[in-house]
């Protein structure tokens, strides 16, 4: 990942947690997640950019076979006392998933996407160990929420057109559904697709892309399938 979270940064993010108005935030953002995944009980999952282990541990509470990776060590050290041995916690990055090809059933990127060095290489690797769906949850480029919170070069923003012509641009045109978070008491289904809503919800379905070679076929002439002079025995 481009951007790896200090000691500082990494007890900050944690603390936010706890506030309970974020608590609410995080459960809507958990429902949503869940809803648009919809997992099957006991199927593999791989939390990419783990942080502190808030999604990890909301992943191993949906009953499901969880690994998670992330490249900062004090985001990793907070993970593992959280977790211990619940999941699967790798040092590492998303960029270079040490994963076989269609290892786990689901990814998720909860609000990881943004923080990798390269978001495109990070998106491929997800669609390369991942045989189901994958889940990104991420800030709105063009939201206020975006321009009041978030003013860091280093960070990659998305806005939904971008981040589905990327894809696209990466599988093909794969199935794609994605919806726009407000944070509203009561969303509409309109404010659903809102262009400056806070948050970019979306799941992609990783159907690879398959090049057909077409093969060439040996047709032997007559006079070499029918010979009158009989072989030899």
């Amino acid at each position: 990942m481009g951007y790896v979270f200090t000691y500082k940064e990494a007890q900050k993010y944690d603390d936010w947690f706890q506030k309970k108005k974020n608590e609410l935030f995080f459960e809507t953002e958990k429902n949503i997640m869940f809803k648009m995944l919809n997992p099957i009980k006991k199927a593999t999952v791989l939390d990419i950019g783990c942080g502190t282990g808030k999604s990890t541990e909301a992943l191993i509470e949906k009953n499901l076979d969880v690994s998670a990776i992330e490249p900062s060590v004090y985001m990793f050290d907070i993970a593992k006392n959280k977790i211990g041995n619940k999941a699967e916690l790798i040092k590492g990055f998303a960029e270079d998933l040490p994963f076989d090809d269609n290892h786990f059933n689901y990814s998720v990127f909860f609000f990881s996407l943004e923080f990798t060095d390269n978001y495109k290489k990070a998106l491929s690797e997800a669609f390369r160990v991942t045989k189901d769906k994958v889940f990104i949850f991420t800030i709105n480029k063009y939201s206020i929420y975006r321009l009041l919170h978030f003013n860091n070069k280093k960070i990659n923003f998305f806005s939904s057109y971008g981040l589905r012509k990327d894809i696209y641009n990466i599988l093909g045109k794969v199935p794609i559904e994605h919806r726009m978070v407000n944070f509203l008491k009561r969303e509409f289904f309109l404010m659903n697709k809102n262009p400056f809503a806070a948050l970019i919800a979306m799941t992609v379905v990783p159907v690879p892309k398959i090049k057909m070679t077409p093969l060439s076929l040996k047709i032997l002439s007559k006079s070499k399938m029918f010979s009158a002079t009989p072989k030899p025995i």
